[in-house]
């Protein structure tokens, strides 16, 4: 099978498995003023959690408002992808090809969000949007909190 009929490559099974979708989700507007400014990657993967705790105690603090489909060739840089096309550039992000808003007001992509990636072999990673970048953060603390079936 060439890579027209089979854009993931799976059936090469020696391929490591490429991320299909980035679901986003955005901090709720009442916990925006507690994110670090600055910090290393171990700040915000510390802020996620204490976002976390109080989002399984039911305060809602963050709300599920995307899942982009990562476009054939931009599967390495999929966090990348999903924060530009999640973001108002030249136009509100709910239009960008491939993306399914569920927001009711959407705003862009913003430190203190999660993106969670899932592969085309089903696993899912999360992360953080930090200042510069993003950090991993534990798939055991985030998938039940969240809902998503590991």
């Amino acid at each position: 099978m060439n890579t027209a009929t089979d854009p993931f490559n799976l059936s090469t099974a020696n391929q490591p498995a490429k991320v299909k979708t980035v679901a986003i989700w955005h901090l709720g507007d009442d916990f925006q003023r507690g994110k670090p400014v600055f910090g290393d990657e171990a700040k915000w993967t510390a802020f996620a959690a204490r976002m976390i705790l109080l989002h399984q105690a039911s305060v809602g603090v963050y709300a599920h408002v995307a899942t982009i489909s990562v476009r054939p060739g931009y599967e390495d840089t999929s966090l990348d992808h999903a924060y530009e096309r999640t973001n108002h550039i030249s136009r509100p992000w709910f239009l960008n090809e491939g993306v399914d808003c569920f927001a009711a007001r959407p705003r862009s992509t913003d430190t203190g969000d999660l993106m969670m990636i899932r592969d085309t072999c089903g696993r899912r990673r999360f992360y953080i949007v930090a200042s510069f970048g993003f950090g991993e953060v534990p798939v055991e603390v985030f998938a039940p909190a969240l809902g998503v079936v590991v």
